[in-house]
């Protein structure tokens, strides 16, 4: 997967929570050059759901200028 310049991987998981529910968590491992994020998402959705609305939400203006302004040290 290619993100905001950066290449990765997502992996889905299925949760048993200690109430007995299942939740979703997808978890998603970007790096650039030397340098690694990782973001992790959970909800009570479909895993898919769950990616979607995480990718969403890094895929923002204000996401992508935080990401490029950590792994670049400013």
């Amino acid at each position: 997967m290619d993100f905001a310049a950066m290449q990765g991987r997502i992996r889905h998981y299925d949760l048993d929570m200690p109430d007995g529910t299942r939740h979703a968590a997808a978890g998603l491992a970007l790096s650039r050059r030397c340098d690694l994020l990782v973001a992790v998402a959970q909800g009570a959705g479909e895993a898919n759901a769950v990616q979607r609305a995480a990718l969403v939400f890094l895929e923002t203006e204000e996401m992508k200028q935080w990401m490029a302004a950590t792994l670049d040290g400013r």
